[in-house]
Formats: structure tokens, sequence, C-alpha cells
């Protein structure tokens, strides 16, 4: 058991012997096979458990049945993967700790993590597990979330959903990237209901920035240098006049992917787009990458 990990640069997959987890990593792989990167199973197991052990059947010292099931979990995963994508570099790792820190500390050098929306719990497939969640919020990287039956992108289209500040170009640049590798178009979704200065009963009350051509404007001059560098990738601009969730959700309907920011800028701006991130993660019929604004 790894009580720590090296630096793993390739992408990072939070397994656990779910169906949630398994759909996650077999997705991941097809990625990281297409894009030639290092794939890295990670299985945390929590202290606690941990040291529950039980005497070896030849008797001969003692084991944890949660180390042994989790070790046969990723051999025959990695098995699996490896014949699916002969030329994939596959490494599993079993780490003691909590899920949620060890992903999030691996996120500063992954090229990207990918979890599924929960593990094994108590709760149905509808709900989104701590560690995603926690996952979209702190990661220091890109983050995939995948629900159970989806399958790898077949070039249906990428959505991406941006507000018309600088801090929306990582989105920007990993929606374009992953439209080019899957041979698709990509929407760039801009929602015009913005948070306004006024405070009702009711709570906050939108209001509403109907000037299209000014934000079709400045998504032309925000994603200009990307459609230069990927001509391939189809563009279209969606001006939503609904809240971003809605948009985003509604525009994703058969495609393949959500790329959405994390964080933005401000507490009111911070508290927005995080919102935005764990509503579309949550409500998404299709896999969600959460973009940070940079690396820490």
């Amino acid at each position: 058991m790894d009580n720590h990990l090296p630096h793993l640069n390739g992408i990072v997959v939070g397994v656990d012997g779910s169906v949630h987890s398994t759909q996650a990593a077999t997705i991941a792989a097809t990625m990281a096979a297409a894009e030639h990167r290092t794939l890295h199973l990670v299985h945390a197991i929590a202290p606690l458990d941990a040291y529950y052990w039980i005497r070896t059947p030849a008797g001969v010292g003692y084991e944890s049945p949660l180390h042994k099931g989790a070790s046969a979990e990723l051999t025959a995963l990695t098995h699996l993967l490896r014949e699916q994508h002969p030329e994939l570099t596959v490494d599993s790792h079993i780490v003691l700790g909590d899920a949620r820190d060890i992903l999030s500390d691996l996120s500063e050098d992954a090229h990207l993590v990918v979890v599924g929306t929960r593990g094994r719990g108590m709760f149905g497939p509808s709900h989104v597990g701590s560690v995603a969640l926690h996952l979209t919020r702190h990661a220091l990287c890109p983050v995939m979330v995948v629900r159970p039956g989806e399958h790898a992108p077949e070039g249906n289209g990428v959505v991406a959903g941006i507000d018309d500040t600088e801090r929306s170009l990582p989105v920007l640049e990993h929606a374009f990237d992953a439209a080019s590798r899957q041979g698709a178009s990509l929407t760039i979704l801009h929602s015009d209901w913005l948070l306004g200065p006024v405070v009702s009963e009711a709570g906050f009350v939108p209001v509403l920035d109907t000037d299209e051509d000014e934000v079709r404007r400045l998504v032309a001059e925000e994603s200009a240098g990307l459609r230069e560098k990927y001509p391939d990738v189809p563009v279209d601009v969606v001006v939503g006049h609904h809240s971003a969730e809605i948009e985003l959700l509604k525009h994703a309907e058969g495609k393949d992917l959500i790329v959405v920011g994390a964080r933005s800028h401000g507490a009111v701006g911070e508290f927005l787009l995080q919102s935005v991130a764990t509503q579309v993660v949550q409500q998404a019929s299709c896999p969600v990458v959460v973009v940070p604004n940079r690396r820490r």
C-alpha cells in the first residue's frame, strides 16, 4: 500500500470497484490511449478501514481484506483496459487516506482527473458523491465526472459554458482540444442571465444583458487564437436567456461533453460559478469537465 504517491502527470482515475468508477476508467482509458498518455488507477482506502486485518490462510502474517479486494479489482480492471487498448500504459496504486484529499493532491501534476458520479454508497445514481463534488471545487487540473451508462465520445459535439472574462480561456482551450480530438463541433454558450444588484424578499433579482452582438464580439475576440489553432472545429456561439445551468443542460442534450469553469473572481462570482458547475455535474446526461481558472 502506498502512503505517498509520486507525481503523476498523465490521466488519473479514482477507482473503488463501483460501476461508476469502472465506467470512468473505461472512458479515461480511451482518452489516454488516443492522447498517448499514461493512465493511473488510484484506489484510496480510509485509514480506519485499512487497519482491519485478518490472519492469512497460510498462517504467516496478516492482511487487510479491503487491501486484498482492492488489489484484485485493480488487477482485473488493468487487464481489461490493456485488452481494450494494447498500446496503453496503465499503472495502479492503492493509497492510504481520504480519496478527496489524495485526488486533490494528485491534481497538481495530473493532466486530467476522472471520477464517477459516486462510488459505493447508500444513494442512487442521481446523487453525486462527495469525492466528485470536492474535486470540482478544489482540483488544480480539469476534472471529468462520468455517470454510469455513458460511453466514449462519438463525435456528437462539445458544449462550453463561458462568461465574458479572460478567465474563460482555460475552458475554451479544453473545449476546443476535446472537440478537435473527437472530430466534433463546439457550441460556445454565454448566458446573459446575470446577477443584478437588487435583492428582494425572494432573493437575488436577475438582470438581462440583451446586447447579443456585443457578447458575440467578445466571444469571437476571446476565441480567435483557438479558432486559428483548431481550424477543423466548427464553432457555434449561442447567447442564452435563462440561467447558465438551464442553458447548458438544454444545449448539451445529445452531446458528448460539457466543459465549464470552476471558479471566478470575486465572492459573488465564485459562488455563482461553483453553483453552476455543481448543478450541471448533478444533472447532466453526458460527462462534464470542470476546469479551474489556473493552477495555483
